[in-house]
């Protein structure tokens, strides 16, 4: 059986040379190289295969997030399993939007981390519990912002593209066959919906979002 070829990239030097002896005892594990720097790591896989990394979040010079996004660029292949004392959203997301597969608290047991690097190397995801309600709720926030701009009507899509060429409030409410104020209100409405503050942005959201056809 092919041994899964790892690599540890941890600036605590006892903690990394006992994670190395550590998981070199497992049967299906590898231990192909392990450092303190980022940057060491990114040398040795310019050159050499590696299946998965071991990556610390704070590292000295290149982060883990930096160095993860590097060995993805280097190396598509390899998986990165992130370790880390943090778990707020900002350090969670920067790390899987970097290309890591995983994320765990460094607390994790070795078993525990053992079985994360395994599954990664499938090309699961692998997520502490508490770090998985983050994401998802992460990704519940997202989904009502995009419900609610789908939650655009016909007649307010209309209205925009009449602000994109340039109609006054004045004019839009005469060709929609309202008053002004009732059209002001409307556009209120919209902004919100857009997460916008004035119609200058309420355009360029609508070109990028293809309500507006750009000239």
């Amino acid at each position: 059986m092919q041994k899964i070829r790892l690599a540890l990239v941890e600036d605590h030097t006892i903690l990394r040379q006992t994670l190395a002896r550590t998981l070199q005892l497992e049967f299906d594990l590898e231990v192909v190289g392990h450092w303190a720097k980022g940057e060491d790591c990114l040398e040795y896989i310019k050159e050499n295969p590696v299946d998965v990394i071991v990556m610390d979040y704070k590292l000295p010079g290149m982060n883990g997030v930096e160095t993860t996004a590097e060995v993805k660029k280097i190396s598509p292949q390899t998986q990165v399993v992130v370790l880390s004392m943090f778990s707020d959203e900002e350090e969670v997301f920067g790390a899987i939007q970097a290309g890591a597969l995983g994320y765990l608290p460094k607390e994790v047991t070795t078993e525990e981390l053992v079985e994360g690097i395994r599954q990664v190397h499938r090309g699961y995801a692998v997520l502490d519990p508490r770090i998985a309600r983050k994401v998802l709720g992460h990704f519940a926030k997202l989904k009502t912002a995009d419900d609610r701009e789908k939650h655009l009507t016909l007649d307010e899509k209309k209205m925009l593209r009449f602000i994109g060429k340039g109609l006054s409030y004045e004019e839009i409410a005469e060709k929609m066959k309202t008053h002004t104020g009732m059209i002001k209100n409307r556009f209120k409405e919209i902004f919100r919906k857009l997460k916008v503050r004035d119609k200058a942005q309420a355009i360029y959201v609508a070109i990028k979002r293809g309500y507006i056809d750009p000239d």
